[in-house]
């Protein structure tokens, strides 16, 4: 009777790989021709893949980030590429962007506003804890 209890508490039980984000989040703006860093933002996040996650630098930018495993049909459990979706918004800009990349990688996004002389550069790491 103990050996089908703990069979089944064993069966019950789901293990999953949560995924962690290391996020590097600049905002700088050009002025007389020098870069001049205006908000910076570091972080390490859980991130699902059913909802996005919202973060906010002090200079009002918000990043949304969801992230899902890729199935690798060759691999039992998770794999090792991790598809990451975005979204950056404030009051001048609303950009969208998707990151295939592998675990401990890190990837980027660069988004710039000319007319502003604004740059928004993030860099991303995904990690599993």
């Amino acid at each position: 009777m103990i050996k089908k209890l703990i069979l089944c508490l064993l069966l019950s039980l789901s293990a999953y790989a949560t995924i962690f984000v290391e996020v590097v989040m600049t905002h700088e703006k050009d002025f007389e021709g020098q870069t001049i860093l205006m908000s910076e933002l570091h972080f390490v996040e859980n991130i699902q893949p059913d909802k996005m996650s919202r973060f906010v630098m002090k200079s009002k930018i918000d990043l949304l980030l969801s992230g899902t495993f890729i199935d690798d049909e060759t691999t039992y459990g998770p794999g090792s590429l991790v598809e990451i979706e975005g979204r950056v918004l404030s009051k001048t800009l609303s950009k969208s962007f998707k990151l295939d990349l592998k675990l401990g990688h890190e990837g980027s996004v660069i988004f710039n506003e000319p007319e502003l002389g604004q740059k928004t550069k993030i860099k991303i790491k995904p990690v599993v804890h």
